[in-house]
């Protein structure tokens, strides 16, 4: 569960440098972190200092609303909601060709690109 926090925050953070300066209080980003906690069960396997570093990393690199939008689920489903909305903010900001699943061009090693098969 710990990849749909990075998930979102990573999401705000495109989100952010796409569309300017929106960025969440201290206290948004807290109750949203504290609230995928709940919502994903990872209170037992988190302590307080990744909170902490969830909480600066959320002020540094989320919108306002992607952490409105986290902060208010009360689903997993809800929650993956939010991280659809916020890739169809960085979508349309950076002109929609993006879609998402899709890896930029480079992330695959060398040698893996069944085309170079013999």
């Amino acid at each position: 569960m710990r990849p749909i926090i990075v998930t979102i925050l990573a999401s705000g953070l495109a989100a952010m440098l796409a569309t300017g300066c929106d960025r969440p209080t201290e206290e948004d980003c807290r109750e949203a972190v504290l609230n995928i906690r709940q919502l994903t069960e990872l209170q037992d396997r988190l302590d307080e200092s990744d909170v902490e570093a969830a909480v600066r990393s959320c002020r540094a690199n989320a919108t306002a609303s992607s952490v409105a939008c986290v902060r208010d689920a009360t689903t997993v489903a809800e929650l993956t909601a939010c991280e659809a909305e916020v890739t169809e903010e960085v979508e349309e900001a950076v002109g929609g060709e993006a879609e998402s699943g899709d890896e930029p061009a480079g992330d695959q090693p060398a040698g893996d690109d069944p085309d170079d098969a013999p």
